[in-house]
């Protein structure tokens, strides 16, 4: 049982979850009781082996704020001043616009011509002089409101799972879990991100994150996108899909890994923009869909 909190520990350090269940005393309180391994209370639910130690992490939604984990307020990813394009109202202004008859010809008059002391000018006759100029009219011009500048906000979910229950890493390849958005009905065409940042640990208690490589995915809204190229990555490439979609559609991201060695613990934030889309689920998928009956979804506070 020793063994199974030491390793709970490290996972708990590695996947940034300073909430779990073991060693997440302080040195004040280790010293005054006097047991490293000490069991506190967790907000997870854990199942635990005969010795009632934790050994996996059943499917569960959990909250941030229930597990001490601080994160950034909700924040503009595109426009970091949060600037929207300007409500000061402008005044009516006016125009001169060249007359026209009923045939969309301009209208034309005759004027008389006159000298550079303006007085009118006559032929030898004693008529006078005029010539044929265009009619303007003065019209009046409604400002045009301006655009307002599109503001995104961020959200963030996180899936984590962890399953020591075989003293064994697993290994599963390619897609891995669905995520799910639903386009809200007025988000402007545009692209928007999918960002991942992964904590992974082995059976071990090993962290594995210095040998990941991230690559973020889009959501294209009005049109085509092209598929990730994931050719430069190294290491172990965990990555999310480059998707479309159209205003008001359902839209599936998957995330997918490649050449993993193993693993038996992973917390993966996901951040998305919450001014075009709304998050509806997530569901493990491939390989890792008999693994993962511990994959858990929380939200940011």
């Amino acid at each position: 049982m020793k063994n199974f909190k030491k390793r709970i520990i490290a996972f708990a350090a590695i996947c940034c979850v300073a909430f779990t269940a073991i060693g997440c005393a302080s040195k004040d309180d280790k010293s005054k009781s006097g047991n490293e391994d000490e069991v506190i209370e967790s907000p997870i639910e854990y199942e635990t082996n005969e010795d009632g130690a934790y050994i996996k992490a059943p499917l569960q939604e959990v909250a941030p704020g229930d597990l001490g984990i601080s994160v950034d307020d909700d924040v503009d990813i595109d426009a970091p001043d949060n600037v929207q394009g300007s409500t000061s109202k402008k005044e009516p202004a006016t125009a001169y616009v060249v007359a026209t008859d009923s045939n969309n010809q301009p209208v034309t008059e005759m004027v008389p011509v006159t000298d550079a002391s303006g007085e009118k000018m006559t032929e030898a006759g004693g008529q006078e002089v005029t010539e044929a100029v265009t009619v303007t009219e003065v019209v009046t011009v409604e400002p045009t409101e301006p655009e307002e500048e599109y503001v995104s906000k961020t959200k963030k979910k996180y899936l984590y799972w962890m399953d020591i229950s075989k003293n064994a890493d697993f290994k599963f390849e390619g897609q891995f879990i669905k995520l799910k958005f639903k386009i809200k009905d007025d988000a402007p065409e545009r692209d928007y991100p999918v960002t991942i940042n992964p904590d992974f640990a082995a059976d071990s208690g090993v962290s594995l994150n210095n040998q990941v490589r991230t690559l973020n995915g889009t959501i294209r809204v009005g049109g085509d996108i092209e598929e990730q190229d994931i050719s430069s990555l190294g290491g172990i490439k965990l990555y999310a899909d480059n998707v479309s979609a159209k205003p008001g559609e359902s839209v599936e991201c998957y995330l997918n890994i490649k050449d993993n060695p193993g693993m038996v613990a992973a917390i993966i934030w996901v951040s998305y923009d919450s001014n075009a889309m709304d998050f509806t689920g997530f569901e493990p998928v491939g390989e890792f869909k008999e693994i993962a009956k511990g994959v858990s979804t929380g939200s940011q506070n």
